[in-house]
Parts: C-alpha cells; sequence; structure tokens
C-alpha cells in the first residue's frame, strides 16, 4: 500500500503547473514517491532540451543558489534526482508555511 500525500501533493502540482511545468498523469492523490518520479521526468526533458527554462522555473521556485550548485557538482547522473528533490523540498516547504499562517 503506497502512502499518500494526497491533498499536498495536488496542490503542489497544481503551483508547479502555474509556473509551466506541466505535469502529466494521474495526479489527484499521488504519493511524494510518485511525484518525484514526474519531476524527475520533467528535469530531465529539461536539462536536455531547454537548460535556460529550468534556470527561470528554478529561480521563480526559489530554490536555494547554494543547494542547486551542490547538486551540479555531483557527478552528472545524479543532477536529475538532486534537482527534483530541490523543488519537492521547496514545495514542501512552502505549503508548510501557508498552512501554518493561513489562520
Amino acid at each position: 500500500m503506497k502512502e499518500k500525500s494526497g491533498k499536498s501533493g495536488s496542490i503542489i502540482i497544481r503551483d508547479l503547473q502555474g509556473l509551466e511545468l506541466e505535469i502529466s498523469g494521474e495526479t489527484e492523490e499521488i504519493s511524494e514517491s510518485d511525484l518525484l518520479i514526474l519531476l524527475e521526468k520533467k528535469v530531465r526533458q529539461l536539462l536536455d532540451k531547454d537548460f535556460n527554462k529550468l534556470i527561470l522555473l528554478l529561480y521563480r521556485l526559489d530554490i536555494n543558489e547554494e543547494k542547486f550548485n551542490f547538486v551540479i557538482s555531483q557527478p552528472a547522473e545524479k543532477h536529475v534526482s538532486g534537482i527534483a528533490n530541490l523543488i519537492l523540498e521547496r514545495e514542501k516547504e512552502k505549503l508548510f508555511w501557508r498552512e501554518k499562517y493561513q489562520s
């Protein structure tokens, strides 16, 4: 049985789609691991075809530059998963703060 991130997963996907990061597939109730797989696919596409768009997206997501530089300093085979993890980490952080100050 998969652990679902449910509502938070769909909120993250909606936020990313608002930034023109189109993620396809069943996203109604998605586990964190499945969301990470979808992010990795998109990051791989952007790394291969439109690096400038990827950098702009990371800027718009407010990804920490030091963390990004660390990921890029790793071996090339770790770039995709590292960047996808940075995106997911940042989106979860934004959700935390939204929920905390929503009341």
